[in-house]
């Protein structure tokens, strides 16, 4: 049950993501948030840090030796977002969909429903993750949600129960 920002503006989605998703706007919520990823740059602003890194490993060591290309494989394969990039990737996600009339309501409630699921992560444990807990998140979300200027939100118009088959294997 996810979805990735690639750089280079690429969104992989999961097919579990999709299934897990009970609206389209649900859908909708989590790729605004991706799509905020790849406007903002988080994968490049990454990447710029971890080449910091490279840079003085390069600087102690041989530039051509094995620890510097398996630091260079460690650091792409670490593109990951910090906490700060989550959150400003959901307060632009949030903006991006009421921006376009679509409700950003669900995206809270997709959180919210990812938390009680058994392999959430608790709380406590949360701290090690770079991202917030899914309760935390929900709440946040809501919380932005609640903060918009009143609008009139349009339904995403499409087949709903066929696309969430067609990522289950139906």
């Amino acid at each position: 049950v996810d979805a990735f920002a690639l750089p280079g503006g690429y969104l992989l989605v999961n097919t579990g993501l999709i299934a897990a998703s009970e609206s389209p706007e649900e859908l909708a919520g989590i790729l605004g948030h991706e799509i905020s990823h790849v406007l903002a740059r988080h994968s490049l602003r990454q990447a710029l840090g971890n080449l910091g890194m490279l840079t003085l490993v390069g600087l102690l060591f041989d530039p051509g030796s094995a620890l510097v290309q398996l630091s260079t494989v460690i650091s792409l394969a670490e593109l990951k977002f910090s906490r700060a990039h989550e959150a400003e990737a959901d307060v632009m996600g949030v903006q991006l969909l009421h921006d376009a009339g679509v409700s950003p309501a669900d995206t809270g409630k997709f959180f919210q429903r990812l938390s009680e699921r058994p392999e959430s992560l608790p709380g406590v444990v949360s701290f090690l993750s770079t991202h917030p807990a899914d309760e935390a998140r929900a709440a946040g979300l809501t919380a932005l949600v609640a903060d918009l200027p009143g609008t009139s939100y349009q339904p995403i118009d499409v087949d709903w129960a066929a696309m969430r088959g067609l990522a289950r294997g139906e």
